[in-house]
């Protein structure tokens, strides 16, 4: 994997936040007493639905990797194959959700939506590309176990979703 993609892995998390930090300003929820006067009901209903969705696949994919999914280096020993793992990258997938979600929510404008969600897109693929090449020297683990404790770990994402609600709700 380049140094790029290394770089993007290891700081993923404070990446987006700096990200809606940047894009914050931009958001366009309303004002005063009813902050999502300027959304459609349709609008925040599909960005419930992804968001929900990203959160549901997130902690399904929990229960399986565990805290291997915080790591800040991509290396894969043992495969995962079953339950959510059926699909390839779940984790990815979740957060190709919220993160479609969530930029759905702050209503930017057009061009920074695209240009905002290419790059998560190209990010990830870099991610993906990575996983896959480790994916090659790396046997399918007989021992994983289901661990439903382990969506506790999903914490710092709902927590981090509900800064970013409240602050769209005060914009």
């Amino acid at each position: 994997m380049c140094e790029i993609s290394r770089w993007l892995f290891r700081y993923r998390g404070e990446i987006g936040g700096a990200v809606f930090l940047i894009l914050y300003p931009y958001t366009n929820t309303g004002v005063g007493m009813n902050p999502f006067s300027l959304l459609t009901p349709g609008r925040m209903l599909l960005a419930g639905i992804f968001v929900l969705s990203g959160l549901l696949l997130r902690a399904l994919a929990r229960v399986y990797i565990g805290e291997r999914s915080d790591s800040r280096l991509i290396v894969m020993e043992k495969i995962i194959d079953r339950g959510v793992y059926k699909l390839r990258h779940p984790m990815y997938l979740g957060n190709f959700f919220l993160t479609f979600g969530v930029l759905t929510a702050m209503n930017l404008p057009s061009s920074l939506f695209w240009i905002t969600f290419s790059l998560f897109i190209g990010q990830y693929t870099l991610f993906i590309l990575a996983e896959e090449k480790a994916r090659r020297h790396a046997r399918i683990d007989d021992e994983n176990k289901v661990r439903w404790g382990k969506m506790v770990l999903e914490t710092k994402t709902l927590v981090t979703l509900g800064i970013i609600y409240l602050l769209l709700l005060v914009k």
